[in-house]
């Protein structure tokens, strides 16, 4: 029986022409996995920045799905663009205070309400929609582990925070790994 030699990843031209995309994007995310654990502090302004933009984005994100879920569902669709209403609000308010231990403090505050209320919502919506039926256990449970993690936040704040940095730090280190090895491996 002849053995076949199977490839694991497949590359189209594109991205094997712009393997040293993915290698340098990669070696950029290692470097900031290794400035988020060696300089918590810097990094923890740096990330609020980046996270009242994320916010502002998810927010507008949310309104456009909440005004296309009108259609479907009233209730789930004023929630969705209540909620992005509220994220894109934050995100201005984050971003007039970039600089300051304010926006820094209502970055962690926020993480840890955005936790307890998109649990909520989970929760609610859940056993809510008639769609959700067959899942309606897994967003009670995913709903009350994002609470309790809110809660754990707003407890520790500065222990949060500082765990929050690396954990995305970490994630960064293995991630870039990661973009690397699939870089190099395009590139053959």
């Amino acid at each position: 029986m002849a053995q076949q030699e199977v490839d694991i990843l497949e590359f189209d031209q594109d991205t094997k022409n712009l393997w040293w995309v993915m290698v340098l994007t990669g070696v950029l995310s290692v470097i900031f996995g290794f400035v988020a654990i060696i300089w918590p502090g810097i990094t923890v302004g740096v990330l609020a920045l980046l996270f009242a933009v994320y916010i502002g984005i998810h927010g507008v994100s949310d309104i456009i799905n909440g005004v296309r879920k009108l259609k479907k569902s009233t209730f789930s669709g004023i929630l969705t663009m209540i909620v992005g209403l509220l994220g894109l609000g934050i995100s201005v308010f984050l971003l007039g205070n970039v600089g300051s231990g304010l926006a820094v403090a209502t970055l962690i505050l926020v993480i840890a309400l955005t936790f307890i209320v998109r649990g909520v919502f989970t929760i609610v919506l859940s056993f809510s929609e008639p769609d959700l039926k067959s899942s309606r256990w897994f967003g009670l449970f995913f709903g009350a582990i994002s609470i309790l993690a809110g809660l754990v936040i707003a407890w520790y704040p500065e222990a949060a925070t500082l765990a929050w940095v690396w954990v995305v730090g970490f994630f960064a280190l293995v991630s870039g790994a990661f973009q690397i090895a699939v870089g190099l491996t395009a590139k053959k």
